[in-house]
């Protein structure tokens, strides 16, 4: 069984500023990594990681995410471990200035990239290029997305960071749509 999520991690924003600005609030509970729908965690160097427990979330649709990168910056990854799929971009002070995506549907060597790539992006395809081709390439070009958002955020879902060892993860939740008036009459 593989990974089907989505994360994000900001830095230069206080925790309850990344959750108002995501639409959510906390609810008092905690957990392991990626069992409830929401939940966040503090990583290291005053990242703020946010995790959704489904491939291509609201909280990281693009709108949302301009929204919260206001003023500071933001990695984004969409992960399905099963098709083969991963997607990462970074933003700053509302803007996307990158965006890497492979999806192995469009082939083992798909790499989409928008924007101004990291160097990270041209060191990892360099190493690819240096190995000798294996029978998995699909896997290698997967990593790359993800391997770019870990050199930012110093995080990657399948790793063995210490962050994934504790059920210290905050669930967190929608907050409540506001009524309309009339709404009680349906």
């Amino acid at each position: 069984m593989g990974y089907a999520i989505s994360w994000l991690a900001c830095r230069g924003l206080a925790f309850e500023s990344v959750v108002a600005r995501l639409g959510l609030r906390t609810t008092g509970r905690q957990s392991e990594f990626a069992r409830e729908m929401i939940s966040s965690q503090a990583l290291d160097d005053g990242w703020i990681l946010v995790v959704a427990n489904r491939c291509n979330h609201a909280i990281v649709k693009a709108p949302r995410l301009a929204a919260v990168a206001e003023g500071c910056e933001l990695v984004a990854c969409n992960i399905e471990e099963h098709v083969m799929y991963a997607s990462a971009e970074y933003w700053r002070d509302g803007r996307r200035l990158w965006r890497i995506e492979h999806s192995s549907e469009e082939g083992d060597t798909h790499l989409a990239v928008e924007g101004t790539p990291p160097d990270s992006l041209e060191q990892r395809l360099a190493e690819l290029r240096q190995t000798a081709p294996d029978d998995d390439e699909s896997g290698d070009f997967f990593d790359i997305p993800l391997d770019c958002a870990m050199a930012l955020a110093g995080f990657r879902h399948d790793s063995d960071h210490p962050v994934r060892q504790h059920d210290s993860f905050q669930v967190l939740e929608p907050l409540p749509s506001p009524r309309k008036w009339g709404a009680f009459w349906r």
